[in-house]
């Protein structure tokens, strides 16, 4: 059997494992500030918060990874869009690129959820550690 495995394809199955990954990333830090708010015994607040940074730096780690998979998969198909005029990639991108307004031009919603929202869960779980063992929250 012989099959074949296209950037398509392949873009579609990072997309998904990035959108997969974001939504078990927010489960999981969810669950670590609802434990830490729950929880009556103020010595394990910051045990909970130490192992759910830790867990949640590896998390966001990984979803780092498949964004830059992503963003190279995306470059290849407006590479192969450039040279082909009637490639979806290519219409898509010289019409997102004609489209006014600043927001879609300063950057992306992939930006978003594979980098800055990662990123202000384990800070702000990192924040709370830190503040938990000094007893302050």
């Amino acid at each position: 059997m012989n099959e074949t495995w296209d950037f398509s394809q392949e873009r579609q199955f990072i997309e998904n494992l990035l959108c997969t990954r974001f939504n078990f990333f927010l489960v999981f830090y969810s669950l670590v500030v609802i434990g830490f708010v729950t929880t009556a015994e103020c010595i394990y607040k910051p045990i909970i918060l130490i192992l759910g940074s830790a867990i949640s730096i590896l998390l966001a780690l990984v979803i780092y990874r498949s964004h830059l998979k992503l963003g190279l998969i995306l470059k290849n198909h407006l590479d192969i869009g450039s040279n082909k005029p009637t490639h979806p990639a290519g219409i898509i991108d010289q019409e997102c690129n004609q489209l006014d307004g600043w927001v879609h031009k300063l950057f992306s919603v992939r930006w978003i959820i594979g980098w800055l929202i990662p990123l202000l869960c384990c800070l702000s779980l990192l924040v709370g550690a830190i503040l938990s063992c000094f007893n302050i929250i």
